[in-house]
């Protein structure tokens, strides 16, 4: 009896040993798979326009340490004559970087369960990502729209981000939706997510 007594409390701090072993914080991983989210989830859905002849700016504190690391810039100019939009996407520091896609210089279009690595196509600038333009008859247009860009009519995709401040590196998305009309004056912003990862 007293035998089997001993074994089992052995067993029993054995496991509590093991468990809180198990319940340590894991290492930090060096990537991050697009849509699963931290505690530090921003739930946004918040939908950005610009107005007349004005700039819009939205501004993205990536690790909430009070320093904007990128901003959505949306411009809407207008005359009798002529429409014109953009929105483009800024890298507002030199360790501040986006995810472009492979053939041109936009930012990528990523779906839920992409990864964000060190390999990605990483870059820093400003970085057009959908624009409209159109010109009346009168002013020697046909008075159509005219589109680019591949964010153009993207809805509920990702842009991978990254950050590298004080030696602490960041990788992050905003999940938003492009515009989903000829005149691309306003975006939606879903939500914002990041994490610390290892420095590889």
């Amino acid at each position: 009896m007293k035998h089997t007594l001993l074994i089992a409390t052995i067993i029993s701090v054995f496991c509590i040993s093991c468990e809180k072993k198990i319940s340590k914080e894991a290492p930090l991983n060096n990537y991050l798979v697009i849509g699963t989210q931290s505690m530090d989830f921003i739930q946004s859905d918040s939908v950005i326009s610009a107005k007349r002849g004005e700039a819009f700016l939205y501004a993205l504190d990536l690790n909430q340490d009070s320093t904007v690391d990128f901003q959505i810039y949306l411009y809407y100019n207008y005359s009798p004559c002529v429409h014109s939009a953009e929105i483009r996407f800024d890298c507002l520091s030199p360790d501040a970087e986006v995810i472009l896609n492979d053939s041109i210089n936009q930012p990528a279009v990523l779906n839920y369960g992409d990864t964000l690595t060190a390999a990605s196509n990483w870059s820093n600038g400003s970085f057009h990502m959908a624009g409209s333009h159109k010109r009346c008859e009168f002013g020697g247009g046909d008075g159509k729209y005219q589109t680019n860009g591949i964010w153009y009519k993207k809805s509920d995709k990702y842009i991978g981000l990254k950050v590298l401040k004080e030696g602490e590196l960041y990788y992050g998305w905003i999940n938003i939706s492009g515009p989903d009309t000829e005149f691309v004056g306003s975006a939606t912003v879903h939500g914002i997510d990041y994490r610390e990862v290892a420095l590889d």
